[in-house]
């Protein structure tokens, strides 16, 4: 698993189970990020997820937790 801070890192492992499988991402993001609330960070990762869903349709993997 990558090193993840704060709300960034919640985010990612809760929901990087909605990602499609076989799917590695690597997100890099600007200073700014660290000072974003979470309602930001959450659309964004939203966001991210929903393109994934839409590039790779074979339905999210099931969460190992």
């Amino acid at each position: 698993m990558p090193a993840c801070e704060g709300s960034s890192g919640k985010l990612f492992r809760k929901r990087h189970g909605q990602w499609p499988p076989g799917v590695d991402v690597v997100l890099v993001v600007r200073q700014s990020a660290k000072e974003a609330s979470f309602s930001d960070l959450s659309r964004a990762f939203d966001g991210v997820t929903r393109k994934l869903q839409r590039l790779f349709p074979s339905g999210p993997r099931e969460s190992t937790r």
